[in-house]
């Protein structure tokens, strides 16, 4: 229960020192009309990134150190020490404000928030529990854990996802050297909130009255979205920073004040400072903004465009620049490659990445968004069953119906390429995430317009709060059948130990025990297509691009060529995990990781190896040939 209290605190502690940095630099547009729920979206966005570039900053020049970091937090409280009364004070009025918004709500509206608030309870709970995701102890956890142990940011090339823009990992860092790695979860957590904070926010600047409310059901409606916000992830504070930049991006084209456009291009560079994929944003939005003002003069398009993509490239560029020249390569390791990387090892990595969906024909192209829905496994990485659009975003098609449909078009252009930036990419659900608050309005504004057009106002509540209730409550039962299958209540409030818990969470955790218990320092574990390797020190070798075994076989493997390589690496035992071995397949257009798999199975494990260890699913082989 202490660690859980003791994550918070930390989680809030970070939040506080964002929000007053955010609020700090927030005061130069201090002249523009926004609105409160726009105001602590931006300013909580851009402090959580000053705060990253102050840890990246350390970490770069060697001393990403304990007193290093709490050196950077006194400093930021420093300058930040006016806005802190200020943020205090708000907190100290949301209580009396929630009150006051809340006698003023209808009933709908009333029973959204309250289902809302139940979610974000439990979801929290969720969050609270010892990091279990994938994706968080293979890279987002993993790369941060690598960084405090040498002090510095590094170049990771056995951990890919590492080496990408990592702004978000960076307060990760910072809370797991303050001693929690529940910490993160919490924050990512609170990107969540805030992507709801900026979907209402701009429900509230283009929908009717009352739009805003039913565009955070639409929202809501995403049954994988609590989810997402519970794990050791990254995605949503990508997606609020890109939806920050295209909310700054609609102000500018209503009030026509330029220093939205720096607002933007500040929250955009903060987006390519988490994300590779947010090169694509920028790309789109960039355009926009260039293609808006194309009957206003060229220079008139080139500076506001310029104000947008500068801004933006010079916040994200630290990144690009840091993997430059360390390892040759801007985007390392993706599409060019670089120190450790071979083209083999390359072309596995992309294979995978371009694996996703369900083909790239044109016919594919043209079937795409049914495909996401009715193929929906394609595009999924982690709870597969459940990883889906927002169920209502269809009704976006009827937004032309709305009668304020004007000032939906700049949304509706900027989502459309954005879609097809990700469609060219690795199309993976989650990658749409910065488009889920924009489709959110638009399937809201699709919604409002069709009630309009029906003349009996019960009609229209079933068609409203019909559909709305509907989605939420469909969110509800996934959010308690993932409760059931997760049980955090148990290891958030000390009945279960953390070990327990993640015995059976993790599917190789029981497996990674013994080797840290029993193995010698200098045996080296080969994790086959498992890049889980978190909760393992330097004796395993976790497989982040899922591809080592493969690259090992080879086209014509022999017993003697295999044994040899792995001698080679040092590697002493071999963890074979039927979960890891059984996603893999699902992405192997070219047959190699099968045939590797049938090699190991079928010639290699009985002669070569014999079984040390054996959990649920894992087994843990000790080499026996060489």
């Amino acid at each position: 229960m202490l660690s859980s209290l003791y994550a918070l605190l930390v989680a809030a502690l970070i939040c506080l020192i964002a929000c007053a940095l955010g609020l700090l630099g927030l005061d130069f547009f201090s002249s523009l009309h926004v609105s409160f729920l726009e105001k602590a979206a931006f300013s909580f966005a851009v402090g959580c990134g000053a705060l990253a570039y102050g840890v990246l900053l350390l970490g770069l020049v060697g001393e990403l150190n304990l007193w290093a970091l709490l050196t950077w937090l006194l400093l930021a409280c420093l300058v930040a020490r006016r806005s802190i009364p200020r943020v205090f004070q708000t907190l100290v009025k949301l209580p009396s404000a929630f009150l006051a918004m809340w006698r003023d709500l209808g009933g709908p509206e009333r029973v959204f928030l309250a289902a809302a608030t139940a979610l974000l309870g439990a979801t929290t709970m969720q969050a609270l529990t010892p990091p279990w995701d994938y994706d968080g102890l293979m890279y987002h956890l993993q790369g941060p854990r690598l960084f405090l142990e040498a002090s510095r940011v590094l170049s990771l090339p056995d951990v890919w996802g590492a080496n990408g823009p990592s702004s978000l990992e960076m307060l990760f860092a910072l809370a797991m050297k303050l001693g929690t790695d529940r910490a993160p979860k919490v924050l990512h957590l609170a990107f969540g909130v805030c992507l709801f904070a900026i979907t209402f926010a701009l429900g509230r600047r283009l929908l009717p009255r009352r739009g805003e409310w039913l565009a955070c059901a639409v929202l809501l409606g995403v049954p994988i979205l609590p989810v997402w916000s519970s794990l050791a992830y990254s995605d949503l504070a990508w997606a609020a920073f890109e939806s920050l930049a295209m909310l700054a991006v609609v102000a500018w084209i209503q009030e026509g004040d330029r220093r939205w456009l720096v607002l933007g291009g500040v929250c955009m560079g903060l987006a390519l400072g988490s994300k590779y994929l947010a090169l694509g944003g920028l790309g789109v939005v960039g355009f926009y903004v260039l293609w808006r003002d194309r009957k206003r003069g060229l220079m008139r398009a080139l500076t506001d465009g310029g104000i947008f993509g500068l801004v933006a490239v010079a916040v994200g560029s630290p990144w690009y620049l840091k993997n430059w020249a360390l390892t040759g390569n801007p985007v390392f390791p993706v599409y060019f490659g670089g120190a450790d990387w071979t083209s083999a090892r390359l072309a596995a990595l992309m294979t995978y990445l371009r694996s996703f969906g369900t083909g790239n024909s044109l016919l594919d192209y043209v079937l795409l968004p049914l495909n996401l829905y009715a193929q929906h496994a394609r595009f999924a990485t982690f709870k597969g069953t459940i990883e889906i659009p927002g169920l209502l975003f269809p009704f976006a098609l009827a937004s032309p119906l709305l009668r304020s449909r004007k000032r939906l078009y700049p949304v509706w252009v900027m989502v459309l390429l954005r879609f097809a930036a990700w469609a060219v990419g690795s199309q993976q659900t989650r990658f749409l995430l910065p488009i889920f608050p924009a489709l959110s309005v638009l399937a809201a504004a699709g919604l409002l317009g069709l009630a309009h057009m029906l003349r009996d106002p019960r009609a229209r509540r079933v068609l409203l709060e019909g559909l709305a209730g509907g989605v939420v409550a469909a969110t509800l039962v996934y959010a308690g059948t993932y409760w059931e299958e997760v049980q955090p209540g148990g290891v958030v409030i000390g009945v279960e130990t953390p070990d327990a818990f993640l015995s059976r969470m993790v599917a190789d955790y029981s497996a990674l025990h013994f080797v840290m218990a029993h193995l010698p320092g200098n045996d080296r574990v080969l994790m086959m297509w498992d890049g889980e390797g978190y909760y393992c020190d330097s004796r395993c070798l976790p497989d982040a691009e899922q591809s080592r075994w493969t690259l090992t076989v080879g086209v014509s493997p022999t017993i003697s060529t295999v044994t040899e390589s792995l001698r080679e690496a040092g590697v002493t035992h071999l963890l074979f995990s039927v979960t890891d071995a059984g996603f893999i397949l699902q992405h192997d257009p070219t047959g190699s990781h099968r045939r590797a798999l049938e090699f190991f199975l079928g010639v290699y494990r009985s002669q070569c190896t014999r079984p040390v260890f054996e959990g649920q699913g894992v087994v843990l082989y000790e080499l026996t040939c060489g």
